[in-house]
């Protein structure tokens, strides 16, 4: 695996030396980004409203462009969402990204190959300087958690979902085949089930990297492993799949035929994890989950 993030580094690292090149004058740096964005869509119905084409510095932008929130753009989005064009980007959208709904309904956000490229990079950057810093990291399998890149679609069938599901089927491939989970356990819609499988491949892997949006869903994993406990000892020590879960044909393929067989070392992964993960430890805060 060392391999792996060595050679993963040198594809990555022209980029990341430009970045930190860029670093010594961010000032400088970001406003050449603003302006790039500003030309870039200066004929949309936004960039004309607001006169992005005679925009030439920070403060003039400042001055022009109005703070504000979702809810401004939501009629722009509107449009977009029925199939109109070039109303916030000259870039069509390919989907719109959603948001978890935190503070109020779920925000979508126009998602356009221009701004999947810029986030390569930026997720590139991020790759090269992790490897860089925890070298270790690819020592043994990712358990990454994301949502699916598509859970609907609008009025004029644009898909709408998580740009990490996305991302998740779209990282290079020397990464990807480090991936604990197939990507249709993300699919599953039983929100218990889901859990359950993610849990039951993962408790036999070799797991170096927990990768997820929020933390809060690596405090919720552990507190399923509490609630599956006894139904995952069992699935482990036999080598299967439970069959009353509420999982579809695909996902229940993919996790199986990647399943260990049923073997003496499952059979020690099954009592170690029925000792460590006892009521009685968790109880006395031997275990903190």
């Amino acid at each position: 695996m060392r391999l792996i993030a060595n050679l993963l580094k040198t594809f990555l690292a022209p980029k990341a030396r430009s970045f930190e090149e860029e670093t010594k004058d961010p000032i400088k740096a970001q406003r050449a980004i603003l302006l790039e964005f500003l030309k870039r869509n200066k004929d949309t119905v936004y960039g004309r409203e607001h006169s992005f084409g005679s925009i030439d510095s920070v403060e003039e932008y400042q001055r022009r462009i109005p703070i504000t929130d979702y809810a401004a753009f939501h009629p722009y989005v509107d449009r977009l969402a029925s199939g109109e064009k070039n109303i916030l980007t000259k870039d069509s959208p390919l989907l719109f990204g959603t948001t978890s709904g935190t503070t109020g309904t779920p925000k979508f956000i126009p998602v356009t190959r221009y701004s999947r490229e810029k986030k390569k990079e930026v997720m590139n950057l991020w790759l090269y300087f992790i490897l860089r810093d925890h070298p270790r990291i690819l020592d043994g399998k990712i358990l990454a958690v994301v949502s699916p890149e598509i859970e609907s679609c609008t009025t004029c069938g644009l898909p709408c979902g998580a740009e990490t599901g996305h991302a998740y089927k779209n990282f290079p491939y020397m990464v990807k085949r480090l991936y604990v989970l197939p990507y249709s356990v993300f699919e599953i819609k039983d929100y218990n089930s889901k859990y359950y499988c993610i849990l039951r491949v993962a408790m036999e892997q070799d797991v170096a990297t927990i990768a997820t949006m929020n933390p809060s869903t690596i405090v919720l994993l552990c507190q399923k492993i509490d609630d599956f406990r006894d139904a995952l000892i069992a699935d482990i020590e036999r080598g299967v799949l439970r069959d009353d879960i509420d999982i579809g044909p695909d996902a229940r393929n993919d996790i199986e035929r990647n399943l260990r067989t049923n073997t003496s070392e499952e059979r020690r992964v099954g009592q170690e994890f029925r000792s460590a993960w006892s009521p009685e430890l968790l109880k006395k805060k031997e275990i903190s989950i």
